[in-house]
């Protein structure tokens, strides 16, 4: 596990560091969202990161706790180099 620092912007390198990482930890479980992985693309997320957000604590809107994926399944699926991020992280 590496000595990590606060920086307010990842690198793709560092995301997938840090997901590398979560996978290799001696704990039993750990949970990683897959907005996580698709934040390796900046193309597979949305451009302003507020749209990310899935719930503003303190307020009562409707559209707390939803959330709407930017790309279709079927992109995600057909991403090679995301295919290929997830097969060396897991490895």
């Amino acid at each position: 596990m590496k000595n990590w620092h606060y920086t307010s912007h990842l690198t793709y390198k560092q995301r997938k560091e840090l997901l590398t990482d979560a996978h290799h930890t001696s704990s039993l479980f750990h949970i990683n969202l897959l907005g996580e992985y698709l934040a390796l693309y900046p193309d597979l997320v949305w451009p302003d990161i507020d749209d990310e957000r899935i719930n503003v604590p303190g307020t009562m809107r409707p559209t707390n706790w939803t959330y709407r994926f930017r790309p279709a399944f079927e992109d995600i699926m057909e991403h090679k180099k995301l295919t290929q991020d997830l097969k060396d992280i897991l490895a």
